[in-house]
């Protein structure tokens, strides 16, 4: 390869990762948008945290999406009418790190190990009643992994 076509090649690497780079706030909040309906329907109240400036991050933005929606999916799934939904989004070095607290009845501790391992016999009794909205826990964590992040549940219980 000579010296322009491997210049050209790697200005194209740094155009594509470059377009990579999205702000998580922005993200969030139009996710939280989208859902806002479903949410009103249950008398659902969703709550933002954000940082007061942009979070730029480096991520295939359309899979981040999906795994934004199906946190949300999840606890307004598994939170009772009048609950409270909240979402805090912070960064702490060099790293987002995104929380999304609900007041669902939590996970028994003996599935909180294996929550993002295999889908559960939970998951699919709440897909008969709400339909198979979202995406797996399973997927949810290759796409972080992916990323080079992680992705936990404290169930409170």
């Amino acid at each position: 390869m000579d010296e322009k076509t491997y210049t050209e090649a790697v200005s194209r690497m740094e155009k594509t990762l470059s377009s990579l780079k999205t702000d998580l706030n922005k993200i969030v909040r139009d996710v939280v948008t989208h859902y806002q309906t479903i949410a009103q329907v249950y008398r659902i109240m969703i709550q933002l945290e954000l940082p007061p400036q942009p979070m730029f991050v480096t991520v295939y933005a359309s899979q981040i999406i999906k795994v934004i929606e199906g946190l949300l999916s999840n606890a307004l799934k598994h939170s009772p009418p009048k609950a409270q939904i909240t979402i805090r989004l912070e960064k702490k070095d060099s790293c987002a790190i995104m929380t999304v607290t609900d007041q669902g009845e939590g996970i028994d501790d003996k599935l909180v190990e294996s929550i993002f391992e295999e889908r559960t016999s939970r998951d699919r009794d709440h897909e008969k009643r709400f339909g198979g909205i979202g995406i797996s826990l399973p997927m949810m964590k290759e796409i972080i992994l992916a990323h080079r992040g992680k992705i936990s549940i404290d169930s409170g219980n």
